[in-house]
């Protein structure tokens, strides 16, 4: 399978450095050296012909545009594919850019994983490839998720001991990934989780229930009520599951968007 070379050219070197990190470890990318300043990216360029250019719009010595328009007269910016990374959301620079050969304009600050879905979706024309890449941006966010459910839990002190800590685990991940159609906890969750686990529905609801009552009596009350406000009081006691799960997906898809 080829590997896209990819050329980054940004000046600041700690943001380089994270995101060729975070792109070495996918198997469709050969990151090349930096380029820090314009100049400096028209002769990588030149030399080793990269595959994708993530070109930041302010560069030393030479702008973004500059950069574009030295490229186009010099008859290299043929077979790149250019993501331009700029720090100002202004209609007129975007067009200007993509006027010039840019495929997409990424407004900054933007993190690795959001660089990595745009190349994917913009800078990939081999299908072997694309599909690799968008294996690997599922598989990313699924450990995000994963990541974000667990700290949760976590913070709150659930005890990891119990069964229902795993039946309610995955009934979170359900609802997570099903977020935008609508969810019944009787019909879908439960079933789902009883065939995941070998048990049956009802065994599901009754060790969710039975873990929910031991986090409220053994977790941590502070980030508990932090998290659940209203439904954790000394009248009402600990929420029903089915509120249960609603919260924890609610605060999960919130804190993946965030991210």
């Amino acid at each position: 399978m080829k590997k896209h070379k990819v050329l980054i050219a940004k000046e600041h070197i700690v943001y380089c450095r994270e995101l060729s990190d975070y792109l070495g470890e996918m198997a469709i990318f050969d990151i090349m050296p930096f380029a820090h300043d314009g100049y400096e990216t028209i002769q990588r360029i030149a030399v080793e012909k990269p595959d994708v250019l993530l070109l930041d719009a302010v560069l030393p010595k030479l702008d973004g545009v500059g950069v574009l328009k030295k490229l186009n007269a010099m008859g290299l910016s043929q077979g790149i594919r250019i993501i331009v990374m700029s720090p100002f959301s202004d209609d007129k620079l975007i067009e200007q850019l993509q006027e010039l050969g840019a495929l997409y304009v990424m407004l900054l600050p933007a993190v690795p994983e959001v660089v990595f879905s745009r190349i994917v979706d913009f800078a990939i024309d081999d299908e072997v490839s694309r599909r690799i890449g968008e294996d690997n941006k599922e598989e990313q966010r699924k450990e995000l998720r994963d990541k974000v459910i667990a700290n949760y839990f976590y913070g709150m002190g659930a005890p990891a001991n119990l069964m229902g800590y795993q039946y309610a685990r995955a009934a979170i991940t359900y609802c997570v990934d099903h977020y935008d159609s609508q969810c019944f906890i009787t019909k879908d969750v439960y079933p789902y989780v009883a065939k995941l686990y070998n048990a049956t529905p009802k065994q599901v609801e009754r060790n969710i229930r039975t873990f929910i009552e031991a986090m409220w009596n053994r977790g941590d009350i502070e980030k508990i009520n932090k998290l659940f406000g209203y439904t954790v009081n000394q009248y009402k006691g600990r929420p029903t599951n089915k509120e249960f799960i609603a919260l924890m997906t609610e605060r999960s898809v919130m804190r993946l968007r965030q991210r």
